[in-house]
């Protein structure tokens, strides 16, 4: 039996992004009882266009920020990094290297860009 990873779909509570738009930014919590320790860990977070073309990416140390222990956030993109991106689907997972050297994919992360018409 294989377990599923979860989809995340960004922007949360939205269903699509618009090119052009500022990015909030996003906090990932684990819970007191999940067997992770952040501290030290590398996380990664890339998504590609439908064309498979790498459209964002995210790396620990640069646009996200350990927290503590248990939790990390990805830093606001501003729209002069988003106004050039594809409209459509954009793909990816986050995976989370611990400093221990395992390597594991959390999640799924789906982002829906929208065209930008007002630029």
């Amino acid at each position: 039996m294989t377990s599923k990873i979860p989809i995340l779909n960004l922007p949360i509570g939205n269903t699509y992004f618009t090119q052009g738009d500022s990015f909030a930014e996003v906090v990932f919590s684990f819970g007191v009882t999940d067997q992770i320790d952040l501290m030290g860990s590398e996380i990664r977070l890339d998504l590609f266009s439908q064309n498979c073309n790498k459209s964002l990416s995210f790396v620990s140390g640069v646009n996200i920020e350990i927290l503590s222990s248990k939790s990390f956030k990805i830093n606001e993109i501003q729209p002069e990094e988003t106004k050039y991106l594809d409209a459509g689907l954009h793909r990816g997972d986050l995976e989370i290297t611990t400093s221990s050297g395992f390597k594991t994919t959390y999640l799924e992360v789906v982002l829906n860009i929208r065209k930008q018409y007002t630029k």
